[in-house]
């Protein structure tokens, strides 16, 4: 859906291929069709399904040689990185080795990454069984426990304890869902930096900060901008790439948590605020100039919020960003009110399950815990 929003709010139409159908994004003023395709073509290196997807693109370059190949989630951003030498360079939305992105969304290997690099990082250990904690976790303190790959709080625990710690990683292993991370918990706020990569340089960025009631704000956090320069540099990326920070309330200082290698799911978001990653990623792949990077801080506020002063036309006080959402939202009021649903009952699109970490859906499940999805 983000992705699809930020094609809308650059003005372009798009086709919509996927692993299951998606009504909302179906019915978006700017998709003009697509198609389903098997989840197993976008997973399996060679597979009868994985060649004909790629012959279809091949052919929808050859018949619109200005189409842009654009991936909105992990298992499309890796299928393209397999086949980036196939395709294009001009019509390709950037994408890294796959090595690399695999690198990224192990949370593991990425904490081994900012360790190498001096990126100030909460510490992290790599947890095998009930023994590992024992060995590894201090006896004070406050924890996190998650999974290695993982994503939307699936999976995701806080402890006070080394006793609360031991736990929750034997029922985890009793999951057979091991091994996991037992990270530091640094008391503060959620800071991300969005970053749009062109071989090893940041060409444009954008930081937010989640708000406990929903809403995003936008503003300026130039040290969280330098520490996604140092991995992005040190890597050689190429791409969109979703840095998640974290601001210790204390002492002001930024911790780098974990990367989404991929399109995220605040996109839009970021686009309403003036950094569309779709419309740079493109410039980048067509060496077009890229705009600079917006500045300032502007606030977007919740669907949910929008919807309720629409109904109610009530849209004072809204920011251009907020607005700008409104307005796309107020172009497709059929995919508006289905994705609503959608959020409010997951279970009517299967897009989101299928995107969860195997199992742990599942785990969460079973202990009555609700992730973000």
């Amino acid at each position: 859906m983000s992705a699809a929003l930020c094609l809308e709010e650059a003005g372009l139409r798009f086709l919509l291929v996927a692993t299951s159908r998606c009504p909302a994004i179906e019915h978006l003023r700017g998709c003009v069709g697509g198609g389903v395709v098997p989840a197993h073509a976008l997973d399996v290196a060679g597979s009868a399904d994985g060649r004909a997807l790629l012959a279809s693109l091949l052919r929808a370059v050859e018949l619109a040689p200005d189409v842009v190949i654009v991936p909105a989630g992990l298992p499309s951003t890796l299928f393209l990185a397999r086949h980036r030498a196939d395709l294009p360079v001009c019509n390709l939305y950037p994408v890294s080795d796959e090595s690399q992105i695999a690198q990224l969304h192990d949370k593991w290997e990425f904490a081994r990454l900012c360790d190498r690099l001096g990126v100030r990082t909460p510490t992290t250990w790599l947890v095998r069984g009930v023994d590992d904690v024992d060995a590894q976790v201090p006896p004070e303190g406050r924890w996190v426990v998650k999974p290695i790959a993982g994503h939307a709080s699936v999976g995701v625990r806080v402890v006070d304890s080394t006793a609360r710690a031991r736990a929750v990683v034997a029922r985890i292993g009793d999951a057979d869902l091991l091994p996991v991370l037992v990270q530091q918990l640094v008391e503060g706020d959620d800071l991300d930096v969005s970053v749009v990569a062109d071989h090893g340089t940041v060409v444009a960025h954008r930081e937010q900060r989640y708000e406990g009631d929903g809403r995003l704000t936008y503003l300026d956090r130039p040290d969280l901008a330098d520490m996604a320069r140092v991995i992005v540099a040190a890597a050689g990326l190429h791409g969109v790439f979703h840095f998640d920070g974290l601001r210790d309330a204390k002492s002001d200082e930024m911790f780098m948590l974990e990367c989404n290698p991929r399109m995220y799911a605040s996109a839009h978001k970021s686009a309403y605020a003036g950094f569309n990653p779709v419309t740079v990623g493109m410039a980048v792949a067509r060496s077009e100039p890229v705009a600079p990077s917006p500045t300032g801080e502007v606030t977007v506020l919740p669907p949910s919020w929008v919807v309720r002063r629409m109904l109610a036309r009530d849209t004072d006080g809204l920011d251009a960003a907020s607005r700008e959402g409104m307005r796309a939202q107020l172009r497709n009021p059929v995919s508006t009110l289905l994705h609503l649903a959608e959020l409010r009952y997951p279970r009517l699109a299967p897009w989101h399950v299928d995107e969860r970490p195997t199992g742990w859906g599942e785990f969460d499940a079973a202990e009555g815990q609700a992730s973000a999805w």
